[in-house]
């Protein structure tokens, strides 16, 4: 098996739903969240630099920390348009550093 290739395709799909969604932004973050929440830190133990832009995103995405909402929910319906862009550029990266590392075996 490829190395990384549950994230992979977790974060495939997250990043199909911020291309693909006519929805605003922040709540196509929310949407594409729902796709990579089984993806955990842990994941990424032997890839630093993957470990790091994950934490990056995730910082970004659960700023508001309301339970009763959801972290995530609760911090992208209240980003502006240039929070949602940063947030989206994290996942965006984070995205094509699991894919180098996912293509690196062919």
């Amino acid at each position: 098996m490829r190395p990384l290739n549950y994230p992979y395709f977790k974060f495939l799909g997250a990043v199909e739903t911020l291309a693909t969604s006519a929805l605003p932004l922040q709540k196509r973050l929310e949407f594409a969240h729902t796709g990579f929440i089984a993806v955990k830190r842990d994941d990424f133990d032997a890839y630093p630099e993957i470990m790091a832009a994950y934490d990056d995103l995730y910082e970004a995405i659960t700023k508001i920390k309301d339970p009763d909402a959801g972290y995530v929910p609760a911090t992208t319906s209240r980003m502006t348009d240039e929070e949602a862009e940063a947030a989206a550029d994290k996942l965006f990266t984070l995205y094509n550093l699991i894919s180098r590392v996912y293509h690196s075996e062919e």
